[in-house]
């Protein structure tokens, strides 16, 4: 079995180019293969009225976590980084010697990570569900999931995956269909 270590950077950079840039070379000097940060930004936020108070179950259970938007967005914008930054980032992963990879959140995000030089763009399994994301993105990029991930993932977007020869589907169908908890990255 093949193991790929990923050194998450997140945001915990606070949007300092020279926090991240020991970041990366500690993911390096660590032995990881990729070094990646998470590239959600304050003005991509959507506000969703169950974040705002959240949602809990009548034994207790956190089913939707409480997280108000204002709050978010304000916490997140001095956490932003710049298309430049981004590059930069990518640039400085080649100079030490780790692939980059980054999260993406938005399906209109997907060309900024390739023409930033990303080697990799990972989408989490929560966002598996967005069609769109998941179509914009393999059109971009080739699939390095493993083939189950992908294939769900696949299935859910209505997606033909050439990397596992999986084949599309209907993709409304598909989007009522249960997914696993999975995440797919796209070099």
């Amino acid at each position: 079995m093949v193991c790929t270590l990923i050194a998450e950077c997140c945001q915990n950079h606070n949007g300092s180019r020279e926090i991240l840039k020991r970041m990366v070379h500690a993911a390096a000097e660590s032995g990881a293969d990729y070094a990646k940060i998470q590239a959600l930004r304050s003005t991509e936020l959507s506000k969703r009225d169950r974040f705002e108070n959240g949602v809990t179950d009548k034994d207790g259970t956190v089913l939707v976590i409480k997280r108000p938007y204002e709050a978010e967005r304000d916490r997140l914008s001095k956490l932003d980084l710049s298309d430049d930054d981004e590059r930069w980032f990518a640039d400085e992963c080649k100079r030490a010697g780790v692939k980059s990879m980054i999260t993406a959140f938005t399906r209109f995000s997907t060309q900024r990570f390739v023409a930033a030089g990303f080697d990799a763009v990972k989408v989490a399994s929560y966002d598996c569900k967005s069609v769109k994301l998941l179509q914009e993105a393999s059109t971009r990029m080739k699939c390095k999931a493993d083939p189950i991930a992908c294939a769900k993932c696949c299935k859910r977007a209505g997606l033909a995956c050439k990397a596992h020869k999986n084949k599309a589907v209907d993709a409304p169908a598909a989007a009522a269909a249960s997914v696993a908890e999975v995440d797919v990255v796209l070099e």
